[in-house]
């Protein structure tokens, strides 16, 4: 995407684009770069933003504006820093929103988020700024679930203790949260990979994906705090800490050394989980032949090599790659190479032949007869014929 956004005046507004928008901004709220590896933490297990970051440009000339949640949203949106004159509050009527400005440029904009406060007294009036938008509930103190009846004793320490309504409804919020599917941040990025693949081969979008994590409260699911056992009591409120300590409070630091390091660990847990929902944003490539030019840029040879990099090999032994079309002779032998165990697609490749336009270069040797010349056992699954009636539409879009 090239284009330019002036803000100079509300009736002087120009949005000028050379080419069809896709955009996709991925936010974390209290991401701190002294604990992400591309800045030199090298404990912390997150390696997907170090792959970002070989990606990107860092922006060191940019400086932060507003600390707070909503005034932060409000400079975003207009590109006016209003803190510290101005306290938590909605957009003006004479607001400029990147977003609606957007909108009014026929560029859909859409915003998937778990940051409660955009419901809130003092944060309403931004979601509504989007064409559409989604919410998901259960962060912090959100006032979800009702639950009339007292919560039993914990002990616990920092704002894990306080007796106000919202450490108690954080508390309630929990009980419903057992498993990582159920955490806001995981539902609001599965939320957002479904939209990249319905509207990815589209273009004039704008995707916002915004997770309140890693603010605190630090709490996730066992298989992130298990990666820094050092630091985080397996029982949560064991007898060596004798208390939970997930969400620090906002003043001096009192606690015992050991408190403190149960907390940071907890940070980091929660860190990495998010560096894990990042991971799953970039292991969702598009077949990019068309934008790039590159005739190999075939989304399922991508995966494999991602597969390759990021997965151990029994976990490649266990995996499975869902496709649309049957893999091409190259990605079927991509993904022998990666030690995947099984591939399934709706079409199969002499479906596609079918209706793929004879002009483009096709090679006449399934995935099936790749894995089979092959010492690798990968199990092939084609096609799904309750989806043939589909095919003819898929490529009529290409």
């Amino acid at each position: 995407m090239q284009g330019l956004i002036l803000l100079p005046d509300r009736h002087e507004t120009t949005l000028n684009l050379e080419n069809d928008m896709r955009a996709l901004m991925v936010m974390f709220d209290s991401l701190n770069r002294h604990m992400l590896p591309p800045y030199g933490c090298d404990w912390i297990h997150a390696p997907n933003f170090q792959r970002l970051a070989e990606r990107t440009v860092s922006f060191d000339k940019s400086y932060i504006c507003s600390m707070p949640c909503m005034p932060a949203r409000r400079d975003l949106h207009t590109g006016r820093p209003g803190f510290l004159h101005r306290d938590w509050g909605p957009l003006e009527p004479f607001d400029d929103s990147v977003p609606r400005i957007l909108r009014t440029h026929g560029i859909s904009s859409h915003l998937i988020s778990d940051h409660y406060h955009y419901w809130e007294s003092g944060g309403a009036t931004y979601h509504t700024q989007y064409e559409t938008w989604q919410f998901h509930r259960g962060q912090e103190g959100d006032p979800w679930i009702g639950q009339a009846a007292e919560m039993p004793p914990l002990s616990s320490h920092g704002q894990n203790g306080w007796e106000a309504s919202f450490p108690r409804q954080d508390r309630v919020n929990r009980q419903l949260i057992t498993a990582e599917w159920q955490q806001p941040q995981a539902k609001t990025f599965n939320a957002g990979l479904d939209f990249l693949r319905r509207n990815g081969s589209d273009d004039n979008w704008f995707l916002q994906i915004e997770t309140f994590d890693p603010h605190e409260p630090f709490f996730t699911q066992r298989r992130y705090q298990d990666l820094y056992p050092d630091l985080i009591d397996r029982d949560a409120i064991g007898p060596r800490l004798a208390g939970l300590f997930d969400w620090p409070e906002y003043g001096p630091v009192k606690e015992s050394r050991e408190l403190i390091e149960q907390c940071r660990g907890h940070y980091a847990a929660l860190l990495s989980m998010c560096d894990a929902r990042l991971g799953e944003v970039l292991a969702e490539p598009r077949n990019e032949v068309n934008t790039t030019g590159d005739q190999t840029a075939h989304r399922e040879r991508a995966l494999a090599s991602w597969a390759s990099c990021h997965l151990e090999p029994a976990e490649r032994t266990t995996a499975m790659m869902y496709t649309s079309g049957e893999h091409c002779t190259m990605c079927a032998a991509g993904h022998v190479w990666a030690g995947i165990s099984r591939l399934v697609s709706a079409f199969s490749s002499e479906m596609i032949r079918e209706h793929a336009a004879l002009s483009r270069t096709r090679v006449a040797i399934s995935a099936r007869e790749v894995v089979e010349r092959s010492n690798v056992e990968v199990r092939v699954d084609r096609p799904c014929h309750e989806l043939a009636d589909d095919l003819p539409a898929l490529f009529a879009r290409r």
